[in-house]
């Protein structure tokens, strides 16, 4: 059985959702060997990965889990316009694509990653990214209640004609500057009576862990989550939806940055 960490048909992209943009650094050197371009690590089922990209035209994934450590290397055709295409060693038809974005950079996945054990052989039972986008990096949630109802959540984002990106039934979510707008005007407690913000708390990890965050047994309603996915890293995002009971019918907002 040939291993295989992305196992999709045709395209899917890893955006660092609540990651999800990668985190990055630059110009590192490998002691005597060749100088680092770029390094990402990111979080995915169990899995820490870290990619390396080299300027001898080559890159080298490797992933952790607790004592096992697999490796997938291969070539890169250096940048255009920031993108690089990496392509895997000996895998016809797969595909890394590397975009800068922001403090990170989003991963386009094509076909399947072969990966190896420590001594070289091919490593077996990777767990693959199928479905929904995922995200990669780390991410910063700030979250609270709004005593209020979603109803008169409704009426203000008409007030303040705020664009929203996705909407449901009792759930809204903005992205970029229209997310910091909504986070800013409800955590003012001048604009909503009563106590316009109760302090739930902070957060980080991976897009992932946020997006599957919940408190009191209150979670993303199953539309803001696959809105969320969605919306990857065009990091902030606000989301703001009716708790229901679990959260005595009060309004949640949650808020998202990349690190």
């Amino acid at each position: 059985m040939k291993s295989k960490l992305f196992g999709i048909a045709g395209a899917l992209v890893v955006l660092l959702a609540l990651g999800l943009v990668l985190a990055g650094c630059d110009n590192g050197t490998t002691n005597d060997g060749p100088d680092i371009l770029k390094t990402y690590t990111f979080t995915q089922n169990g899995y820490s990965y870290e990619l390396v990209i080299l300027d001898d035209g080559t890159y080298k994934l490797t992933g952790t889990n607790g004592t096992t450590t697999v490796t997938s290397a291969g070539t890169s055709s250096g940048e255009t316009g920031g993108t690089m295409v990496l392509t895997p060693e000996g895998e016809t038809g797969s595909s890394i694509t590397v975009t800068p974005n922001g403090g990170g950079a989003a991963i386009e996945v094509a076909g399947d990653i072969p990966f190896k054990n420590e001594d070289g052989t091919p490593a077996e039972g990777l767990p693959s990214l199928e479905g929904e986008p995922q995200a990669a990096g780390t991410y910063h949630l700030r979250w609270g209640v709004i005593d209020t109802s979603y109803g008169q959540v409704q009426s203000i984002i008409g007030q303040q004609n705020w664009t929203i990106a996705a909407s449901g039934t009792g759930w809204a979510l903005a992205t970029g500057a229209t997310a910091t707008s909504v986070y800013n005007w409800c955590n003012n407690p001048s604009n909503i009576p009563s106590n316009a913000w109760l302090d739930g708390g902070d957060l980080d990890g991976s897009f992932t862990d946020l997006v599957n965050f919940s408190s009191n047994g209150v979670g993303l309603p199953a539309g803001l989550k696959n809105s969320q996915h969605t919306a990857g890293a065009n990091v902030p995002l606000a989301g703001i939806f009716d708790g229901g009971a679990a959260a005595g019918y009060a309004v949640i907002l949650f808020y998202v940055t990349g690190k």
